[in-house]
C-alpha cells in the first residue's frame, strides 16, 4: 500500500506533531508500506517581504491559506505523481485550504486528524460537554471581527469536510470538543512516543522545572510564578521571548534560558529536570513533550484543558491545576516517582502498535 502523509510541517521540523508524523511513518515503513511525506507549507529556505509579513500575522496567514490556488494546484500535481492508495492529513486546521485536497478525485481512502481546535470550537463551550467540572471560554470575545468571521468560516467548512472523510480525534478532550460541536468522530487515537534507552537520573538538577515550548500561552506565567514561590529553578527551551516573559515573574538568578533545541537534543536534556510544566491556557490535546518527559523519568504538571490530565487521573496521579492556577511545585515534587514510572502508564504511552494498527484499520 502507498500511504501519503500530508501535513503543515515535515517530520524534520521541531515540534510535537512532527514527532508523531516521524514515528508513524517509521512504524509503517517497518511494516513494508511505501510512505511519502508532503509538506504543505512554503519552502522554509525562501524568504520574501510578503512571507515575512504573513509570518507575523495570524489573520494574514490564514487568508493566504484560503486564497493561494497556485500552491494548492502544485500539491495536487504532487499527489497525482505519488498515486497514493491512502492519504493521512494531519494537523490540517492551521492551513485549512489544503483540506480541499480531500474532496478531489484521487481515488484514495482519506482520514483527517484534528490537532488544533480554533476552527472547530464555538465561542463558548459549556461545562456540560465535559466529564470534569470545566467551564471555559476558548475564543476570546475581544478578538477582531475579521478574525472571528474567518474562524467561523473554517468551522462551517470543516463541518462539511468531516462528512467526506473519516475523522480522527487525538485524545479525549479533542473528542469532547468535536462531538460538542456536532462533528462525527470515527475513532479516537492518542499520541505515542518512543521509549527511552538512556535514562540517567543521577545527573538530574535538584529543584528544577522545565518549560519547553514555542508559545507563552502554554502556561509560562503560571510556571514562572510557581517556581518563584517554591524557591526552585526554572529552565526554558524555546524562542528568546520566553526568557524576557519569565523574568517578569521570577528572579533572574532562578531562570536559565537554554535556547531553541531540536527534538533529539531535547530528549537528551530531559533527564536533567525533575518537573516539566504544561499549564496550558488553551486546549492542548496530547502534548508530546509531556509524554516524552514521563518516559524520561520526569514528573509533569498539566492544566485541566490538557489531554494528559485525564491520562494522569486514570493512573492515580494528582498533578492537574485549573486554567490560570499557580502550580504548587513542591506538592508535585512530593508525588512518588513510582506513580509516574508505573508499568501500565509507560505501556500506554510507548506502545506503538496501538496507534499504527488503529490508523491502518481506517484505511481498510
Amino acid at each position: 500500500m502507498r500511504i501519503l502523509i500530508l501535513s503543515d510541517y515535515s517530520s524534520e521540523s521541531p515540534g510535537g506533531a512532527q514527532v508523531i508524523i516521524r514515528l508513524f511513518a517509521e512504524s509503517l515503513r517497518r511494516q513494508d508500506f511505501q510512505v511519502f511525506e508532503v509538506n504543505t507549507t512554503f519552502d522554509p529556505n525562501r524568504s520574501s517581504v510578503i512571507q515575512n509579513l504573513l509570518a507575523n500575522s495570524n489573520l494574514l496567514r490564514e487568508l493566504r491559506s484560503v486564497i493561494n490556488p497556485g500552491a494548492l494546484l502544485k500539491l495536487q500535481r504532487r499527489i497525482r505523481e505519488i498515486k497514493p492508495d491512502a492519504i493521512w492529513v494531519h494537523n490540517v486546521n492551521n492551513y485549512w485550504s489544503w483540506s480541499s485536497l480531500l474532496i478531489s478525485k484521487f481515488n484514495a481512502r482519506t482520514i483527517l486528524t484534528c490537532h488544533e481546535l480554533s476552527a472547530i470550537s464555538n465561542l463558548k463551550l459549556k461545562k456540560s460537554h465535559f466529564d470534569s467540572n470545566l467551564e471555559l471560554v476558548y475564543m476570546s470575545l475581544d478578538m477582531s471581527l475579521p478574525t472571528v468571521l474567518l474562524l467561523k468560516m473554517k468551522h462551517f467548512y470543516l463541518r462539511f469536510l468531516f462528512k467526506q472523510v473519516r475523522a480522527v480525534a487525538i485524545g479525549e478532550i479533542c473528542q469532547d470538543v468535536l462531538e460538542a460541536n456536532d462533528f462525527r468522530i470515527t475513532v479516537r487515537i492518542p499520541n505515542r512516543v518512543e521509549g527511552c534507552t538512556h535514562l540517567d537520573t543521577q545527573s538530574r538538577e535538584p529543584d528544577s522545572v522545565l518549560f519547553a515550548g514555542r508559545l507563552i500561552e502554554k502556561g509560562l506565567r503560571e510556571t514562572a510564578i510557581g517556581v518563584e514561590q517554591a524557591g526552585m529553578r526554572l529552565f526554558l527551551i524555546g524562542p528568546p521571548e520566553l526568557h524576557s516573559e519569565a523574568l517578569q515573574y521570577c528572579a533572574a538568578e532562578r531562570v536559565e534560558y537554554l535556547g531553541i533545541k531540536p527534538n533529539q537534543e531535547l530528549l537528551l536534556l530531559l533527564h536533567k529536570f525533575e518537573i516539566v510544566s504544561l499549564c496550558s491556557q488553551s486546549f492542548d490535546n496530547y502534548p508530546t513533550i509531556g509524554l516524552e518527559a514521563i518516559v524520561h523519568g520526569c514528573k509533569i504538571v498539566t492544566s485541566e484543558v490538557t489531554g494528559l490530565s485525564r491520562l494522569l487521573v486514570r493512573h492515580g496521579i494528582d498533578s492537574t491545576v485549573r486554567v490560570g492556577e499557580i502550580p504548587v511545585f513542591r506538592d508535585i515534587q512530593a508525588i512518588p516517582n513510582e506513580l509516574f514510572q508505573s508499568r501500565k502508564l509507560l505501556q500506554e504511552i510507548i506502545d506503538p502498535t496501538v496507534t499504527v494498527d488503529s490508523y491502518l484499520s481506517l484505511f481498510d
